[in-house]
């Protein structure tokens, strides 16, 4: 039968019952375990099943992934583990088998997509910075995350080819998941891409949601200003960088910049960060629709008594812009929960 009519048959079999249809997808995945498609069936029944489950079921359902008769959840963890510890040749053995469950789960549909946001604000944020035509839906895993991890470890290697690849896949597994980029930036920067490098920290930026991101954003245009010989630029980038957020970097480039022109550096005049800004067109701060987001996501959680939500969108509005709406809503909230 080809492949197409049995995925036909097989979604002609579903009820809408949550009780009946899991065990009968699994079924199914048994009935073609060794069908010379299996594992696109396979990945389509995975898919389903995980779809039609209650949202208080996914999380544990997918804690129950196995890999070689392991959850993946354990595997992850340990990962990470050995990744810390630095014993990053048995966390690459690790990482290849936990990556190919990303390979598998995260193909496109017809319908679908499939993306690692790591909460309900960011699937929000990506909906408004990328209008997708598509429906999306969650992976049981934080995918991006793993591929990050892989790609520092192919950094690791040297072997930078495959460390953007890898990264790249981050980037696609959660569009908006700022370290993603950061991570992506850098290994563009080690191959001496400084353009894709200075994209890519634009692109973060306009995600940014804590003032150590921002931060870390304008030190990046600051480095690419000084590969580029535009030290009085890189200068201001710096010390605007540092209202945001104090870093040993910034001591050390500036320094840098200090040898390299002969001149001694002091703060810029405010005037001097105001050209910068906008001669090369910088967004200064967080986004306006990372900000309205937060807001509207933050007060409307509220509302709806989801405290764990609220707090979160809620803090981030009010660490960036010390706004007293906020201010309120969270002393409320620590009251309340």
């Amino acid at each position: 039968m080809e492949y197409e009519k049995i995925l036909i048959n097989i979604n002609n079999g579903l009820t809408g019952n949550s009780e009946k249809d899991v065990p009968y997808l699994k079924e199914q995945a048994d009935t073609y375990k060794s069908h010379e498609r299996s594992k696109d069936i396979l990945r389509a029944i995975g898919r389903t099943l995980y779809d039609i489950l209650p949202e208080d079921q996914k999380v544990p359902v997918a804690s129950a992934f196995y890999k070689d008769s392991q959850r993946m959840d354990v595997l992850y963890d340990e990962a990470r583990y050995l990744v810390s510890t630095k014993q990053y040749k048995k966390a690459t053995v690790m990482m290849d088998s936990l990556i190919q469950l990303c390979e598998d789960f995260l193909e496109a549909d017809k319908e679908s997509d499939y993306f690692s946001f790591k909460n309900m604000y960011q699937a929000f944020v990506y909906q408004h910075f990328f209008n997708p035509t598509k429906n999306f839906k969650p992976t049981p895993y934080d995918f991006s995350d793993m591929y990050i991890i892989r790609g520092f470890l192919y950094m690791e290697e040297r072997n930078m080819e495959a460390s953007i690849q890898a990264l790249i896949k981050a980037v696609r597994s959660n569009p908006v998941n700022i370290y993603a980029y950061f991570q992506l930036a850098e290994a563009y920067k080690l191959t001496g891409d400084f353009e894709e490098y200075h994209n890519l920290t634009r692109q973060a930026l306009s995600f940014a949601t804590t003032k150590a991101e921002i931060a870390r954003c304008y030190r990046n245009i600051g480095f690419y200003f000084i590969e580029k010989e535009n030290y009085p630029d890189a200068i201001n980038m710096y010390y605007l960088s540092s209202d945001f957020d104090k870093n040993d970097a910034v001591t050390s480039e500036l320094s840098f910049i200090s040898q390299k022109t002969g001149d001694p550096i002091g703060p810029p005049d405010q005037e001097d960060i105001l050209r910068t800004i906008g001669e090369q067109g910088i967004q200064v701060g967080a986004s306006e629709p990372v900000l309205g987001i937060a807001a509207a996501l933050g007060k409307k959680a509220y509302d709806d008594r989801q405290f764990d939500m609220a707090r979160y969108c809620l803090g981030l509005v009010y660490d960036l812009t010390e706004d007293s709406e906020a201010k309120d809503l969270l002393v409320e909230i620590a009251q309340l929960n």
